[in-house]
């Protein structure tokens, strides 16, 4: 197929229609990040595009690209040098943005009114310190503590009770239960676990869970 005939040309040439319009009024503007929103959702889009509009070093472009997640990972790293605060929390919830970044942002990203697709990579990241405030952080998925739990459960089981490994797992595990969201399964998993700690831990949460009425 010639490439002018396929769907994205026309949405890209449209959008360089908008650009060059003089005439930058508020509904030139919104059919102009329409135009690029189209353009972005067209899955025949050659990758040499994304590299194109950046280098056209336009804040609205930046704005589409660092949402977008077909955006490649080299560009979003070239945006997370802009050091923008939009930008930042776009990055943040992109799911193709690389995890250097997300763990060079993790104290700031680790605040509760921010995306939860970063903090769904920081949970299970080998970065201890971060990986503890992701786990605590009442905006991570239900989904994911349970994966990250079922991990580090397996991790502690497989480990020496005073090897390190071993206390890192029970520490990530006691950083799940102080979660405000952590499931009600779990806390009865470590009721039963043989780990002391753990189990004086889910002990606590119960009784406050029960106190507060969200457990039976």
């Amino acid at each position: 197929m010639p490439d002018e005939d396929k769907k994205y040309r026309q949405f890209y040439n449209a959008f360089m229609d908008y650009l060059k319009n003089p005439d930058w009024n508020f509904g030139i503007h919104n059919r102009l990040i329409e135009t690029l929103d189209q353009l972005f959702s067209c899955p025949d889009i050659p990758v040499s595009i994304f590299y194109e509009l950046y280098f056209l070093k336009c804040y609205n472009i930046y704005l589409a690209l660092a949402r977008n997640p077909s955006t490649p990972p080299e560009i979003l790293g070239w945006l997370a040098e802009e050091n923008d605060e939009t930008i930042t929390n776009l990055l943040c919830a992109n799911p193709n943005t690389p995890l250097d970044f997300l763990i060079s942002k993790a104290s700031y990203m680790c605040k509760s009114y921010l995306p939860t697709c970063g903090l769904s990579r920081l949970a299970p990241c080998s970065n201890a310190h971060h990986k503890y405030r992701a786990l605590r952080n009442p905006s991570l998925p239900v989904d994911v503590i349970l994966a990250v739990f079922e991990d580090e459960l397996k991790m502690k089981r497989n480990m020496a009770s005073a090897s390190f490994y071993y206390l890192c797992s029970r520490n990530f595990i006691i950083s799940i239960l102080l979660n405000p969201n952590c499931p009600e399964e779990i806390v009865f998993d470590c009721l039963l676990d043989n780990d002391n700690m753990v189990n004086f831990c889910a002990q606590e949460v119960l009784k406050k869970k029960q106190a507060d009425g969200k457990y039976k």
